[in-house]
């Protein structure tokens, strides 16, 4: 049984991908015109005009749905586009005329042609009208948009109690509609009922929403202060948020007002932004301010990321002295010990993870795999197998698997066959390290490629019901948003896996991605592995493949790992857009890849993000000849690769991804590294 799954879907793809999954009724059509001529229509015609539709050619579409008029079976849906083409086209006598055609033809959209009609009937200015049929929406998924334009119609007429009123029961059903908090303060300030109002303008800054600086505003309009309680809200949600410098900034605002109580918390907070936003050596004063563990911790921290050794040194004796038993003692010994051990000092390195293992029993796992490197580093494959296999005895969960490797590789590099044997359990595991064992010459125990399929609903029979009728309805319309809208209510609910195959399925066909793969992740069948790893934007990235003569896997690889194939992806950093360029990236390559860039927002656009991301990695795996460097490049940069192959002693590149010295670029490179792997075995295809 699989539990209620819950996402949030964000749509953002062109129509075309939800026409092909949807197909009507398999007819053929003939219909008398106005000359006394038969024609013949079929499925494909009337895709043709939903496809016009799409692409704004009203006038060909038009003369399409109008000769499907003429047949029952198709009427309804004709009714219902050509409807939306005359309310867009604002003739509205036409829109009205055909949309209630619709109503009595076409029951199971009826509430979507109620919707359309309500927003003609505003646009036109007939407020009285929308307001009558925004109450006849009986559909919960079109619940929020009626009573959205009911309360749009009761504005626009005038009767602002009746809307106030309204306005208070909706962000109370949707807490989160900011827009709505911020229309029922404004009208609550016009009518002078300035406590709710402030309230609620207080409310929005301090969420540090989108439209908090609308909020301060009219804040500032009232001369209303803050307190420093309510600035402390809203820089720690900046902060959640990944806005440090804004965070910063309000911290030190507050810092200027607050009491002795409150500034070494304030001091402290504006040092993890500082750490955050990479000014290591600002950070490592602001901590340096507060006498207490949690600050000398991040202290040492921010040392250690600037490579001042000598204060490293300083702030551990500091630390020992002050607060010997603090386990944040026993991270910072941690970082010792790996310092040492990369710089050679192998006996010191030793020693300080012996200690960790007899005053901080609770670190003794990192401990022990200190140790276990360490000997496996300097070749001592004997010591480090007995370490590996005592924590693949203690430890459960996803990293026995990293023990497993490496006990593994120690054997066989003592020539043992327990090497082999350990390799091929271990072959089993969809993991980085099944997949590593596998190139190591692990034998499965289960012959055979995966069988892959392209996210596809006929995989899956549609369930009964009339929600499911719904969903492929308006996507045979191209009605997109709405049928994503149909998915999202019924997946809350859903807890048969045959639902969640086929909404998944039909989701992927509309070009969502994101939330599909974390449903799918979570489900440990192979029948979701398609959904995992889907193959966004495939044609685009098999051009850029051919062009550059890489593996087009590998490149969705990244395009997954970096932004889950969000068009719109963009990071705290300023990365952008499916492969996660940076615009100075982008424009350092656009000349190379013969790619125009008006501004930066030409880098969200799909062909061109990966034209030149692909173009990049390409680069990189020549300038670095492994796979492997090059990817570790993409996340780190070059220049931080280079000093790493550089200073390299590893003996293999495995060895050399698992002493990554940034933890995140380590990390990045197992996951695209196991996702290219996954992809290749979905379509039965050799692992190098």
């Amino acid at each position: 049984m699989v539990k209620p799954l819950i996402p949030q879907f964000l749509f953002s793809v062109a129509v075309s991908f939800f026409l092909l999954f949807c197909p009507l009724r398999d007819l053929n059509l003939h219909a008398e015109t106005s000359q006394g001529k038969t024609h013949r229509f079929s499925e494909e015609e009337f895709k043709r005009a939903v496809s016009l539709v799409s692409l704004g050619a009203y006038r060909e579409a038009e003369e399409i749905l109008l000769r499907f008029t003429d047949d029952d079976s198709w009427k309804g849906k004709a009714y219902l586009l050509l409807g939306r083409i005359y309310k867009e086209q604002r003739v509205f006598d036409k829109a009205e005329d055909y949309l209630k055609k619709a109503l009595s033809s076409y029951p199971l959209l009826k509430d979507y042609a109620l919707k359309l009609l309500t927003g003609m009937y505003i646009d036109e200015g007939r407020f009285d009208s929308a307001i009558e049929t925004a109450r006849q929406i009986q559909n919960v998924v079109l619940m929020k948009d009626a009573k959205k334009y009911e309360i749009m119609a009761l504005l626009e007429s005038g009767q602002k109690d009746k809307a106030i009123e309204l306005l208070y029961g909706y962000v109370k059903d949707y807490p989160n509609n900011w827009e709505s908090k911020l229309s029922l303060a404004r009208l609550l300030k016009d009518q002078n009922k300035m406590k709710e109002a402030i309230g609620l303008f207080k409310e929005i800054y301090i969420n540090a929403v989108p439209l908090s600086m609308d909020a301060l505003r009219e804040l500032r309009d009232m001369n209303v202060d803050f307190t420093p309680e309510e600035l402390m809200k809203r820089a720690d949600n900046l902060f959640e948020k990944l806005n440090f410098e804004g965070a910063k900034e309000t911290y030190r605002e507050i810092l200027n007002r607050a009491d002795s109580s409150m500034k070494n918390r304030l001091i402290f907070l504006i040092g993890m932004c500082q750490f955050r936003l990479k000014q290591y050596d600002k950070a490592a004063r602001s901590f340096s301010l507060i006498d207490a563990p949690q600050a000398m911790f991040w202290e040492a921290r921010s040392y250690y990321r600037m490579k001042d050794g000598d204060s490293f040194s300083r702030i551990i004796k500091k630390f020992e002295k002050r607060y010997p038993e603090d386990e944040r003692l026993g991270r910072v010994l941690l970082m010792s010990a790996d310092g040492l051990r990369r710089a050679g000092k192998l006996a010191e390195a030793e020693g300080v993870y012996r200690r960790i293992l007899n005053d901080f029993p609770s670190m003794s796992e990192d401990a022990l795999w200190g140790l276990g490197w360490m000997s496996y580093t300097a070749e001592d494959y004997e010591t480090a197998s007995k370490y590996f296999s005592r924590l693949a005895r203690e430890v459960k969960g996803e990293t026995l698997y990293r023990y497993l490797y490496w006990e593994a590789r120690s054997h066989q590099n003592l020539g043992r066959e327990k090497g082999k044997e350990l390799f091929t359990g271990l072959s089993e595991s969809p993991t980085y390290y099944g997949y590593l064992a596998r190139l190591n010459g692990a034998v499965l125990k289960v012959q055979g490629k995966i069988k892959t399929s392209r996210p596809n609903k006929n995989l899956s029979p549609k369930p009964q019901g009339e929600a499911y009728e719904r969903i492929e309805a308006l996507a045979s319309l191209g009605m997109r948003e709405e049928a994503l809208g149909e998915i999202n209510a019924i997946i809350r609910k859903v807890n048969r896996v045959e639902e969640v195959l086929y909404l998944g399925h039909i989701a992927i066909d509309m070009g969502e991605y994101r939330g599909v793969i974390a449903i799918a992740e979570g489900i440990k069948r192979d029948e979701f592995l398609p959904l995992s790893y889907p193959l966004g934007y495939w044609d685009i990235v098999k051009k850029a493949a051919e062009i550059e003569k890489i593996d087009p896997y590998l490149i969705t690889a990244v395009i997954r790992e970096e932004s889950r194939f969000d068009l719109n992806a963009f990071s705290p950093a300023g990365a952008v857009g499916l492969m996660q360029l940076m615009p100075f990236t982008a424009y350092r390559l656009k000349d190379r890849v013969n790619v125009e860039l008006k501004d930066t927002s030409d880098i969200y656009d799909a062909e061109k993000n990966i034209l030149l991301g692909t173009h990049y990695l390409s680069w990189l795996i020549k300038e670095f000849k492994e796979i492997p460097f090059a990817i570790a490049a993409y996340n780190a940069g070059e220049n931080a690769v280079k000093k790493w192959l550089t200073d390299s002693k590893h003996k293999d590149i495995d060895e050399f991804i698992e002493d990554i010295p940034y933890g995140e670029t380590r990390r990045y490179v197992k996951k695209v590294l196991r996702s290219y792997w996954q992809y290749r075995t979905l379509e039965g295809l050799p692992l190098n």
